[in-house]
């Protein structure tokens, strides 16, 4: 039988956490964790009830996931918590996210600077001529 709980992580994010039954000796199942991250462009993300999401009117949403167990040694992790785990790699995916969209903004700031540029300098360079013309 599995046992889970979900509950809402601030006002954008959820985490559900549970145990899996052994089924050998009473033993202690497998512990997991799984984290959810929303980011939108426009409209809203409301927590409701404590343990779910509501997403209104935005033009597009995207759902960072992460997941993990409390399997010690698993990818490198030395921690046998799977809410651990899982925090930190939902970190580690938001900062990979900042980062990507970081580049991007420098890289459309970059290209309409460059045509901005562009456009003033022939307007400019327009206006001079016409300057020179007149008088």
């Amino acid at each position: 039988m599995e046992r889970f709980q979900t509950k809402t992580d601030g006002k954008d994010g959820l985490v559900m956490t549970g145990a899996l039954d052994s089924g050998a000796h009473g033993v202690a199942g497998r512990r997991y964790a799984t984290r959810v991250r929303a980011f939108t462009r426009g409209g809203t993300i409301k927590p409701v009830d404590g343990d779910s999401l509501l997403i209104s009117r935005a033009d597009e949403v995207t759902l960072l996931v992460t997941a993990a167990t409390n399997y010690g040694g698993f990818a490198g992790r030395h921690s046998h918590s799977a809410e651990f785990a899982a925090l930190h790699d939902m970190r580690a995916a938001a900062s990979g996210l900042l980062r990507c969209c970081w580049r991007a903004t420098k890289r459309i700031i970059a290209a309409t600077s460059a045509e901005y540029r562009v456009r003033w300098e022939t307007a400019t360079q327009r206006w001079s001529r016409a300057r020179l013309l007149t008088v």
